[in-house]
């Protein structure tokens, strides 16, 4: 299997995950059925502030799959570039915990 592609996990969130796919291309698997919709309106669009969308697709679970009943997308998106000199720390003041604080640009 030494042609097998190797996909980079990016993250995720309550409703699926993310994985680099190569080519400046992020794939995103996802149960949210508007954020699909959504992407589906931007696609083909110029877009200057977010992430362009090539590919909206349905995917439907084989039957006897845990995932049978839900419906999942899978969303093929620009990656886009990002400069960490571009955001700065934002303290939390409800917590000390320095793993609740968030980034803002």
């Amino acid at each position: 299997m030494k042609n097998l592609k190797q996909l980079t996990y990016v993250g995720e969130g309550m409703f699926g995950v993310a994985y680099d796919i190569g080519d400046d291309k992020i794939l995103k698997i996802t149960s949210d059925k508007s954020e699909a919709a959504e992407n589906l309106r931007l696609k083909g669009k110029s877009l200057k502030y977010i992430a362009e969308p090539y590919e909206i697709l349905s995917i439907k679970p084989k039957s006897g799959s845990t995932l049978q009943g839900r419906e999942m997308y899978a969303i093929i998106l620009e990656k886009l570039k990002t400069n960490p000199s571009n955001f700065k720390r934002k303290r939390d003041t409800t917590s000390s915990a320095s793993s609740d604080s968030a980034y803002q640009r």
